[in-house]
């Protein structure tokens, strides 16, 4: 019975982390979106690769004062791209590898369903936990 419970635990541990992390991780996004909001710039560059998995992720190159930057983005801001579209990017001056194309509004509504989910699977797991404790010491 005893390592029933440890085990439950531990699953429950891991969609928690899981939640967790997700929820960090579009904390993160979504804040890079706004820095690049508010103090990025924008110049052009080209799509030098489309993968074939779903979701479509493209990869994109751009100069800034004479070096080649490269990015990957699966958010093309709902259009069809090809290899040698010309699409803008936006950049932070002081660190051009931190880069997005035109779309960091399309990140913020993205992410907002992510984050839902994420907080909504974290507390589930937690309270379905918290129950299946409380039933089991009620009926030891």
């Amino acid at each position: 019975m005893k390592k029933k419970l440890i085990g439950l635990f531990f699953v429950f541990l891991l969609f928690v982390v899981a939640g967790g992390y997700m929820i960090v991780r579009t904390l993160d996004q979504r804040n890079q979106a706004n820095i690049l909001e508010q103090n990025g710039l924008v110049t052009q560059g080209h799509i030098f690769n489309k993968h074939s998995f779903k979701p479509t992720l493209y990869d994109y190159s751009f100069s800034v004062s004479g070096r080649v930057f490269e990015g990957t983005t699966s958010h093309p801001g709902g259009y069809y791209l090809k290899r040698g579209d010309i699409v803008q990017v936006h950049y932070l001056p002081t660190n051009p590898s931190i880069s997005a194309l035109d779309l960091v509004e399309e990140i913020k509504s993205d992410n907002q369903g992510l984050m839902f989910l994420a907080i909504f699977l974290t507390v589930a797991c937690l309270m379905f936990f918290g129950i299946f404790v409380v039933v089991r010491q009620g009926s030891a």
